[in-house]
């Protein structure tokens, strides 16, 4: 559907906005948006009765939202919900957040830093953290990273383009070859031991095996869902001392007890012989650090937290942020001019030119459990605004899903104190949201339109390999920061918003999305899926499947509830072409796996039900690519399950071929049918 252009305000209160203007009429604030090279997303301010339909006033608007990626609406003055919950009683707990270890370069810069003195420590040498040329700091990190994009230090080397090095960090030409003892000096010895490392000791680095316990599976599962750590085991931190002697532990290496030292990261345990052979020359004393932990970047998750009722949380976050603004001499300025001194603040500390901050962020509290600000009692409580509905408007595909989400289709609430940040990330199943913002001070953020994602994607792999080799799934796990400048440096569109009281916040969908808190607030926001989001979510899966992550529901699922449920001409046929598509794609893929397993195809029939509850599970999933398998799956004598598609492609290699029995929900005629009857169905 398209747009037929910007709403039409009408407010007294408000510049009339005519249909035919451009969409920066629509805008509040001046067009560029604070300091780094962002643009302002569009302010929309609907009538009361442009307001009254959510989903028709949101599909009025799809041209602004694929040209910016995010909206803010405000709604007409008269509406206001007001907020259910006691401040008293309402409790949560919160997430630990160190903002300079939210950017991903600066993060993976210190880690590596870490590792690499934590090497030569190990081999008696001390090197400093930062060498400085031209009064410029190079971080190691960087230097290496440079060389590694230029095809390696051989290439380099043999090209003689230490200048051209130079040049690219920054640096006068003259440097070079400073540059180049540097690099063999301190950085050589340390990629030679990793790369050595993972060779020799490869069994330290093997990825769990598909032949791997369930309950491992699980406890993934549950990791992944948390989206959190308690910070005991996996947390990135400062090397720690060894930990104490334990002759019960089991040596990392030779797999035997009795072992007699700990690594200061992982509090793996060994024998002092066994290091000796695996890493000769490393001393044990006084540190030690495993080789895994030298060799590979460590795993980023957030700490758990305290627990606050809201009025506690308040008078954390107030008197922090009192402090924070007197020390950075804001606390008189006026409010524009201290939200751009705060924005710059911020992502500063984010790139690690500032000193650390660390705050709590009540991220992702679910509203089921702890109770919605959105009235449970009177004429708001059935509003369609109201978060707690709009997932269900008689639009939305997020009725024919069977179960119930949290986070998705039943709202999550944020409790913010300045500098909390929410990173970069896109919606489960590259849905919709809308955050509404109950009260407090405002929440900025960021947004990327969809036509930028792949290049986003691509950039932040640049910027930090090293993580993004460890963890490939790291953006969504929603952990990683860059700042806007640097994205819009690389040609890439990034759009803004201060949120404030009342308003609204869309993200549609595949737009990458993030932004972080200026003082204290309460933020709720749920997911919604009209017609026009069923493209994306198609989209949503073939990226999963790419990165291994396990779809939030089954997209398919809802697409064929809808085909065979769905009344509204109009819903259907919006949705019907895409449908069609995937019976084509099952279809050439079911033809394709009869004929590559031959005689050893078991196909079966499998009841509607049998699917429904199979994909209720949260352990259903292709053991090989994480989706969620629907109209069709293997299922081996190991009690495991295969999407078509990834026992189609085990056929290239003859020792690890999928056979097993072919679970088939629907023949192929059944779905053909399907579709020729929604069709008549249509044009009645």
């Amino acid at each position: 559907m398209t747009s037929s252009g910007p709403t039409v305000s009408v407010d007294p209160q408000r510049p009339p906005v005519a249909p035919s203007e451009t969409p920066q009429s629509l805008r509040k604030y001046p067009e560029l948006f604070g300091q780094l090279g962002v643009h302002e997303a569009p302010t929309l301010y609907p009538t009361m009765e442009e307001f009254a339909d959510p989903h028709k006033f949101l599909q009025s608007n799809i041209a602004f939202g694929e040209k910016y990626g995010i909206l803010k609406v405000v709604p007409p003055h008269s509406w206001k919900p007001g907020f259910s919950l006691d401040p008293e009683t309402y409790k949560f707990t919160c997430r630990r957040q160190e903002i300079s270890l939210l950017g991903v370069v600066n993060r993976t810069a210190k880690n590596y830093s870490d590792r690499l003195r934590a090497f030569h420590a190990m081999a008696g040498r001390t090197v400093g953290s930062v060498p400085a040329l031209d009064i410029k700091a190079v971080p190691y990190y960087d230097l290496n990273h440079c060389v590694q994009s230029m095809g390696g230090v051989a290439s380099v080397e043999n090209q003689n383009r230490w200048p051209e090095v130079a040049f690219s960090l920054g640096l006068n030409m003259a440097n070079a070859m400073t540059l180049r003892q540097i690099y063999f000096v301190d950085i050589e010895p340390f990629e030679r031991y990793c790369q050595q490392t993972r060779t020799r000791l490869e069994f330290l680095f093997e990825e769990e095996s598909v032949e791997g316990s369930e309950e491992d599976e699980e406890d993934d599962d549950e990791d992944e869902d948390e989206g959190a750590s308690d910070g005991t085991k996996h947390e990135l931190r400062d090397f720690e001392e060894i930990p104490p002697y334990d002759p019960d532990e089991t040596c990392m290496i030779c797999h035997r007890t009795d072992t007699q030292i700990g690594c200061c990261r992982c509090q793996s345990y060994a024998h002092v012989r066994c290091i000796a052979t695996s890493s000769p020359g490393l001393q044990t004393l006084p540190k030690w650090y495993c080789p895994k932990c030298l060799a590979e970047p460590l795993r980023f998750y957030f700490s758990k937290g305290k627990s606050y009722t809201l009025n506690e949380f308040k008078d954390r976050a107030d008197k922090f942020r009192a402090t924070l603004l007197k020390s950075l001499g804001s606390e008189n300025l006026p409010k524009d001019a201290l939200e751009a001194v705060l924005e710059k603040e911020f992502w500063s500390i984010v790139e690690g030119s500032r000193s650390n901050v660390v705050v709590d962020y009540g991220a992702e509290i679910r509203c089921d459990e702890e109770g919605s600000g959105f009235p449970t009692k009177g004429s708001y409580k059935d509003d369609p605004w109201n978060l707690n509905n709009l997932p269900f408007v008689k639009e939305s595909l997020f009725r024919y899903l069977d179960e119930s989400i949290s986070g998705v289709t039943v709202p999550w609430a944020y409790v913010g104190m300045i500098f909390s940040a929410f990173c970069w990330h896109t919606e489960d199943n590259f849905c919709y949201s809308i955050n509404y913002q109950h009260f407090g001070d405002p929440k900025t953020w960021y947004g990327i339109p969809a036509r930028s994602a792949s290049h986003f994607e691509k950039l932040s792999e640049w910027l930090a390999p090293e993580a993004f080799k460890e963890a490939p799934d790291l953006l969504n796990e929603r952990s990683c920061l860059v700042s806007p400048r640097t994205l819009t440096s690389h040609g890439i569109p990034v759009f803004g918003a201060n949120q404030r009281p009342g308003e609204f916040i869309v993200t549609f969908p595949n737009v990458y999305h993030a932004g972080f808190n200026q003082g204290y607030n309460f933020n709720e926001a749920v997911n919604y899926t009209p017609p026009d989001w069923v493209p994306y979510g198609f989209l949503a899966l073939e990226v999963y499947r790419t990165r291994k992550h396990v779809p939030t529901f089954c997209h398919e699922s809802v697409v064929m509830r809808t085909v065979r449920f769905e009344q509204s001409k109009e819903i259907l046929g919006a949705v019907l072409p895409y449908f069609a598509r995937m019976v084509k794609h099952e279809i050439e893929k079911r033809t394709k796996y009869r004929r590559l397993s031959g005689r050893h195809c078991n196909e079966k029939l499998v009841t509607q039900r049998a699917v429904d509850m199979a994909i209720q599970n949260p352990t259903y999933k292709c053991v090989s690519c994480k989706t969620i398998p629907y109209l069709s799956r293997v299922y081996t004598e190991s009690d495991r399950y295969y999407c078509t598609e990834c026992a189609i492609s085990s056929f290239q290699s003859r020792d690890a071929r999928i056979y097993g029995i072919f679970e088939t929900l629907c023949s192929d005629n059944s779905l053909r049918a399907l579709i020729s009857d929604t069709k008549k169905a249509i044009l009645k």
